[in-house]
């Protein structure tokens, strides 16, 4: 599964001192129309970040 990698990446990057690293989940397939909307999300968290 995905998401268990996911978290754990989180968790490494949190302990690393990135305190703000986030995952998210959602319930939908590995195509364009379920995750475009989460990509847009994060991409502009990131960005409005400085």
């Amino acid at each position: 599964m995905v998401l268990p990698a996911a978290r754990r990446l989180r968790d490494t990057l949190a302990a690393a001192g990135y305190e703000d690293a986030v995952c998210r989940g959602f319930n939908g397939g590995h195509d364009d129309l379920c995750w475009r909307t989460e990509l847009a999300d994060g991409l502009v968290d990131l960005l409005s970040r400085g």
